[in-house]
């Protein structure tokens, strides 16, 4: 019985990341890039300025709208039936 209930944990797990990349694949652009390389790829704010052309600030904007938007979405998705 061990086995199965990791094996539904890691489905679930799997599901989670799959809604989580699309969710973020609906922001804008720059909020969607800013998540992906801070978040996702844990990137550092110096790295991720380097890659993205953005200076550091937007950056932490840009992250800090892309997660609440995140959240208000993936909340609306895990409160339909």
């Amino acid at each position: 019985m061990k086995p199965l209930r990791h094996l539904q944990r890691t489905w679930k797990s799997k599901a989670d990341a799959t809604a989580l990349r699309q969710a973020v694949e609906t922001l804008p652009a720059g909020q969607g890039q800013a998540i992906m390389m801070l978040k996702l790829k844990e990137m550092s704010l110096k790295e991720a300025s380097a890659k993205s052309g953005m200076s550091i600030a937007p950056l932490k904007v840009a992250t800090h709208r892309g997660v609440k938007a995140l959240r208000k979405l993936l909340k609306t998705r895990t409160d339909q039936p």
